[in-house]
């Protein structure tokens, strides 16, 4: 049965949620005063959620945490704990990548907008269009339109850096809608110099299928309500992937450049499917500059709606996952990446495996690990593909050069 995504801020709840549809269950953001503290799975019950099922939900989950919140606004007044606390104005290029998605591209575009503070620009990248239907999408909008022809998400991410006027790249994707605070949330921890890239909380736009919810359930962008901060005196770079995910990743641009950061054939749309934020936030560690993950920043993912494209995506997430050790091993010589890759295989793939074939409750069911396993397989394969293709777009990127 379908699950209703829900977004409830507890300060201000006051009555019933009336939910149309045929939901049996929620899955409700739980914030107080905008911030979010947590997740509950609320019943719905004659297309109601119950004010009392929220509540005595929320005290069981939350009740520390939120009892130290309303002493805190008993204290300090009506700013205490405001979400808007943290919602900076703040100079930033906003860049969506995009490619044969009109819809979910309009959808993204108008959450977008809504933005409180609003970025500078907003930069829509077309990445090998089929036909004109992005374009015309775009020009229904305030927003700067670029096409870049090279296939490939990191390459539409390079082009959008290379167009954007401000410090500070926000990334997000074309089947993401963001939260109106997302822009400033995602901007404040910059103030720190030595903060290279920042993540958001990236939850379920929508669980209509069984394919969306066990996407949440077994794969999800989260990374949790608390705020965390990485260095290389925290974690190592090979395991740069868990900082957060590339549909709400912000960074600095002078990294971007500097370091050649999406200057790689990593990602969608290439032999390796995914990976280029990975390999992008390895990069900033590797170099002393930290990653902040902050949960204020909210965006809402639209999951992937059938088996087939859930058992696509898992086998593109291996690939690009061991594209990336193979890439760490051969371009950076870091060897730590092989013993990651081993330890990751055996810790994850065997142990899912066996808790499937044994029937353990909550295993993740033997297909989605068979997905995972024969994309693992796949990826020295495909990170030989992708060094050599990128060998070809470098030699034709100079030649354009010269003749330039």
């Amino acid at each position: 049965m379908p699950v209703k995504v829900l977004d409830i801020d507890l300060y201000r709840a006051s009555g019933d949620i009336m939910v149309q549809g045929p939901y049996h269950s929620a899955a409700a953001l739980i914030r107080w005063r905008g911030v979010p503290i947590g997740q509950l799975k609320l019943p719905v019950s004659n297309q109601r959620v119950s004010l009392t099922s929220i509540q005595e939900g929320a005290r069981k989950a939350f009740g520390r945490l939120l009892a130290s919140r309303v002493v805190e606004a008993i204290l300090f007044g009506e700013e205490a704990g405001a979400a808007n606390a943290k919602a900076h104005s703040c100079a930033c290029s906003v860049i969506v990548c995009t490619r044969d998605r009109p819809d979910d591209l309009k959808r993204c575009l108008e959450a977008l907008l809504l933005s409180e503070p609003p970025p500078a620009e907003i930069i829509v990248v077309d990445n090998a269009p089929p036909d004109g239907a992005t374009a015309r999408v775009a020009a229904g909008y305030p927003v700067r339109y670029v096409v870049e022809p090279r296939k490939g998400l990191n390459w539409a991410r390079t082009c959008g850096a290379r167009a954007a006027t401000s410090d500070l790249l926000l990334y997000t994707d074309d089947d993401v809608a963001v939260d109106s605070g997302w822009v400033g949330a995602m901007c404040e921890p910059f103030v720190d110099p030595q903060v290279g890239a920042v993540t958001g909380l990236v939850l379920a736009l929508e669980m209509e299928t069984p394919t969306q919810e066990a996407f949440e359930r077994y794969i999800g962008f989260s990374r949790g309500f608390r705020e965390q901060r990485f260095t290389t005196g925290n974690m190592s770079p090979v395991a740069a992937g868990n900082v957060g995910a590339g549909a709400s990743m912000a960074l600095r641009k002078d990294l971007v450049k500097g370091l050649k950061l999406f200057e790689s054939e990593l990602d969608c749309g290439t032999a390796a499917c995914s990976g280029g934020d990975a390999y992008a936030f390895y990069r900033i560690l590797k170099n002393g500059f930290a990653i902040v993950y902050t949960p204020t920043a909210v965006c809402w993912h639209r999951h992937r709606r059938t088996e087939r494209e859930l058992l696509t995506t898992l086998y593109g997430y291996s690939v690009g996952v061991y594209s990336v050790l193979f890439r760490c091993i051969a371009d950076d010589d870091d060897w730590t990446a092989l013993r990651a890759g081993l330890g990751w295989f055996a810790n994850h793939h065997v142990r899912n495996a066996i808790r499937g074939l044994l029937r353990r409750p909550d295993a993740i069911p033997l297909r989605y690990t068979a997905s995972e396993i024969r994309g693992v397989l796949a990826a020295f394969s495909a990170y030989r593909k992708t060094r050599r293709i990128e060998r070809e777009c470098a030699r034709a990127y100079a030649v354009d050069k010269e003749l330039a």
